[in-house]
C-alpha cells in the first residue's frame, strides 16, 4: 500500500470537497442544502489553500483563495 503524503492529502481532500460542495450548490434547490454546499466549498478551499502553501505555490494559493471568498461571500448573501 502507498502511504498517503501531507501533499497529496491536502490536494485530493480539498478538490473532492470543492466538488461535492459545487454539487450541492448547484443540483438541490432548497437554501438549507445551498448553504451547507457554500460551507464545504468553503472547507475545501482552505485545503486547497494549505496544500498551495505546502508546495510553496502562490498561484494556487491565490486561485484558491479567491475561490473560498467567493464562495464565503455567497454564504454570507444566503444568511
Amino acid at each position: 500500500m502507498i502511504p498517503v503524503t501531507l501533499n497529496t492529502f491536502l490536494e485530493y481532500a480539498g478538490a473532492g470537497l470543492g466538488i461535492i460542495g459545487w454539487f450541492g450548490v448547484r443540483q438541490i434547490g432548497s437554501i438549507t442544502a445551498q448553504q451547507i454546499g457554500f460551507t464545504i466549498w468553503v472547507i475545501g478551499g482552505l485545503l486547497l489553500v494549505a496544500w498551495g502553501y505546502h508546495t510553496q505555490s502562490r498561484g494556487i494559493m491565490a486561485i484558491n483563495g479567491v475561490n473560498t471568498v467567493m464562495a464565503a461571500s455567497a454564504l454570507a448573501a444566503l444568511a
